[in-house]
């Protein structure tokens, strides 16, 4: 707890802003750089699992164009930390063939996923720490675009019209591979790293 303060006793002084992409009252939020953004969607399905030092909340949801679209928050516990980095751990959770990164800013990140069917999944995610990260994926690329717009971004890497667009009539909606092999064994996760005196 004593490093998690730290952290942000320096960002108040830096002037930095914190990052967040959160699910909350039939919102999806994003705050960046004193941006705030928000899309209503509600949530029709429900789903918490528990692997050991992480647990994962899920949400299938709703929006008012009635695209289905998947937030999931991971947590961990005090002692453990995310091992690799945003771009690997996307990679392992979503067994992915490539990832294509099309912007990063402040713990926030849109990707492109090419997965093992040969399809393509938009992706939004939120890792400011090394305790969480949060995904929202399912949208448009055209939602892709007008979010890069917001956030007065560009890419250079072109972006894939024809994706992956999920249909409560589907069996398999949720792209994401949890498992308590990736967790423990990958590993996903490794015990909380001292980041003074290492």
């Amino acid at each position: 707890m004593q490093i998690i303060y730290t952290i942000f006793i320096s960002m108040l002084f830096m002037g930095c802003s914190v990052t967040s992409l959160s699910y909350d009252n039939s919102y999806i939020s994003l705050s960046l750089d004193n941006q705030h953004l928000k899309l209503h969607a509600k949530t029709i399905e429900r789903q918490n699992d528990n692997f050991g030092k992480l647990y994962l909340y899920r949400r299938v949801l709703q929006t008012d164009d009635n695209r289905v679209l998947i937030y999931e928050k991971a947590k961990l516990d005090d002692q453990y930390e995310l091992n690799f980095s945003t771009t690997r751990t996307v990679s392992i959770v979503f067994e992915t063939i490539r990832v294509n990164q099309l912007y990063a800013n402040r713990g926030f990140y849109l990707y492109q996923l090419l997965l093992k069917d040969g399809s393509v999944l938009n992706l939004a995610v939120e890792q400011f720490l090394d305790q969480e990260i949060v995904f929202v994926y399912g949208m448009k690329t055209s939602q892709m675009r007008e979010l890069l717009k917001e956030l007065n971004a560009t890419t250079n890497r072109p972006l894939v019209d024809s994706v992956l667009l999920l249909d409560r009539a589907t069996k398999d909606i949720i792209k994401s591979r949890w498992s308590s092999q990736k967790v423990h064994f990958a590993p996903l996760i490794t015990p909380l790293r001292l980041i003074f005196g290492r």
